[in-house]
């Protein structure tokens, strides 16, 4: 819980992660529920600082949310590249610079709550009225143990409490449970 610990106001009043919101549906609308907000952090050592130490700038994390939201809507995709620097012009033809990808997706981490990370299961948000509340996260410890502690921070920062019974659970066919088993 390093990023929580060190969530507090470094100097010049940056922090540890950025909060960005974006309409992850169709740009022109205006429906609340195709929000989707997400919290960018350093998942990587800088320099000396440890991750959690470590500030983010509001324009990378601007650019690093555009690149996801982008990618996900396949508008102005190689627009966004350009103007985060990962892919630039050399002699009439576009090249990746995987440095710089290596740089957003890599170093940093970014967890992402609203329609984005719930489109991701989209037979849920069909079967349920109101569907459960889905947060992921870009790192490699969200992606090998579906938590982090990214993901924790971010739970934190807005209070979310998850009740799990509310979640949907497929139970195996077998025996029928007796009240109060699990």
């Amino acid at each position: 819980m390093d990023v929580w610990n060190a969530r507090d106001n470094k100097q010049h009043g940056s922090q540890n992660f950025c909060v960005v919101w974006r309409r992850t549906d169709n740009q022109g609308s205006v429906a609340p529920d195709g929000m989707t907000q997400f919290w960018a952090m350093q998942s990587r050592k800088v320099g000396t600082a440890m991750p959690a130490d470590a500030v983010i700038a509001g324009e990378f994390a601007n650019n690093l949310c555009g690149l996801i939201v982008s990618e996900v809507n396949r508008k102005d995709l190689s627009k966004t590249l350009q103007k985060s620097g990962a892919m630039q012009d050399c002699e009439g033809q576009r090249n990746l610079q995987i440095d710089v990808l290596d740089r957003y997706f890599l170093d940093h981490a970014v967890v992402m709550r609203g329609l984005l990370p719930i489109s991701a299961w989209p037979r849920n948000r069909r079967k349920l009225a109101l569907p459960f509340g889905t947060m992921l996260c870009t790192c490699v410890e969200f992606l090998l143990h579906a938590d982090c502690e990214h993901n924790f921070c971010a739970k934190a920062l807005n209070k979310i409490r998850v009740d799990l019974h509310s979640l949907p659970v497929k139970r195996p066919q077998g025996r029928k449970r007796k009240h109060g088993e699990a």
